[in-house]
């Protein structure tokens, strides 16, 4: 067992580490491997991050591809899968990651305690504010009690990671991991059934397009002009408003069906 794991099972009875702790705790040589690959993130997609995210193991590497997202405006909701693997410690950084997004874009919330208000108002990233966000994670054990601290929005509360409801915990599973794999499957099935008789088009690329986009209207909420706004921040490709709405009323029935099954 190496010697970070041994401090982050220590540091989970006492609660999860800050991000600048764990800096703290690396070699001069992983500290500069870590420089080196944040280094590298600016020229990937952030559809690219996303995954990332999902697959994450180390809790710092996580926490700079979240800031890395929030840069480039993606909600938390739409930043790939939960990286289940780090536990609490993953859990906090995901946390964190909403604490940021909503200081961002709601300045002028007043949260309940008085904690989370300077936790909204410390600069963010700050080794005061990760502190704050420590102390503030370690009051609230639960969902309810770190919404009714920060004052939560009930409208902003599907945008977030760690604040949803448990009906849009429920949707975000099914459109990630293998719930978002067969939806994947049944768009490319139907595309191969009716295929496009120029082959100018790859039913696999186009059914990939849908069913990102059918997951980002569901999980990031708004009509089309959203959804394109969110799939260009996404993938650095521009659709228009109404090519999005075609792409979404072609995989319509098919998300309707995927959906039914999820609750069977």
């Amino acid at each position: 067992m190496t010697i970070l794991v041994v401090e982050l099972e220590e540091g989970a009875a006492r609660g999860p580490f800050t991000v600048p702790e764990l800096v703290r705790r690396m070699s001069p040589a992983d500290r500069q491997k870590l420089l080196g690959w944040a280094s590298t993130l600016r020229d990937r997609t952030a559809l690219d991050l996303c995954a990332s995210v999902g697959v994450a193991r180390d809790p710092t590497r996580l926490w700079v591809l979240h800031a890395n997202l929030h840069r480039r405006g993606i909600y938390p909701v739409l930043r790939g899968g939960i990286p289940h693997e780090m536990g609490r410690q993953g859990h906090f950084i995901e946390f964190c990651a909403d604490v940021l997004w909503l200081a961002s874009i709601y300045g002028h919330h007043l949260p309940r305690s008085r904690l989370a208000r300077a936790l909204l108002k410390a600069t963010p990233g700050s080794d005061a504010w990760w502190t704050l966000a420590q102390r503030l994670y370690a009051r609230t054990g639960d969902v309810r009690a770190r919404v009714i601290a920060l004052a939560m929005p009930g409208e902003l509360r599907p945008l977030t990671r760690t604040m949803m409801q448990a009906r849009d915990v429920k949707l975000f599973e099914r459109l990630h991991g293998p719930g978002f794999g067969v939806l994947l499957s049944m768009i490319e099935e139907s595309l191969r059934r009716r295929p496009d008789k120029s082959g100018a088009t790859d039913p696999r690329e186009v059914a990939l397009r849908r069913a990102y986009l059918w997951r980002i209207s569901q999980l990031g909420g708004g009509g089309p002009t959203l959804v394109a706004r969110n799939w260009q921040a996404l993938s650095g490709v521009t659709l228009s408003r109404q090519a999005v709405a075609k792409q979404l009323e072609a995989v319509h029935s098919l998300a309707v069906l995927h959906e039914r099954a999820g609750r069977e």
